[in-house]
């Protein structure tokens, strides 16, 4: 199966990646950087930059031959060059309509705890905006919303 994931290099794109490469499947890895050294060997790379890819135009290359896509791109904190809107809600709604338009089976989206009706924060807004273009349209999806997650090169496990 070939699958594409955003934030691959991420705390849990990179958990994702490596346990879909272990197990044989073929996983196209979205980057920042496609020299990236922590990737695992033979890991196809496309660079993506999330604050400009915001259109399925810009997405639907990237997809041919992709049957599975997981979201797994995120901040836990904005900056001038990554915010929650473009990298949590408009990035992955062109990446969610670029999948329509290209025939990719399911879209699995890392979201989180809290993204819901309730929501307060900006963080959570975004990735309830994408939850809800997902939920809205034609794709098979699963939407995960985690809690903290722990890993070993995790924040929370350093704490």
């Amino acid at each position: 199966m070939r699958s594409l994931i955003t934030g691959a290099t991420g705390f849990i794109g990179s958990s994702l990646l490596a346990a879909l490469h272990k197990n044989g499947h073929h996983v196209v890895a979205c980057v920042h950087r496609t020299d990236d050294v922590h990737l695992p060997s033979g890991t196809q790379t496309l660079a993506v930059d999330y604050m400009r890819d915001l259109t399925a135009e810009s997405w639907l290359p990237r997809l041919a031959g992709v049957e599975v896509v997981i979201n797994a791109v995120g901040i836990l904190r904005e900056s001038a060059r990554a915010t929650f809107a473009e990298l949590h809600h408009l990035a992955p709604r062109a990446l969610f309509q670029a999948c329509e338009q290209g025939g990719v089976r399911r879209v699995i989206q890392i979201s989180a705890l809290g993204a819901d009706r309730a929501a307060v924060s900006r963080y959570h807004h975004s990735k309830r905006a994408a939850d809800n273009y997902l939920r809205a349209g034609t794709l098979a999806w699963t939407i995960l919303q985690p809690s903290v997650v722990f890993g070993p090169q995790g924040a929370s496990t350093q704490l």
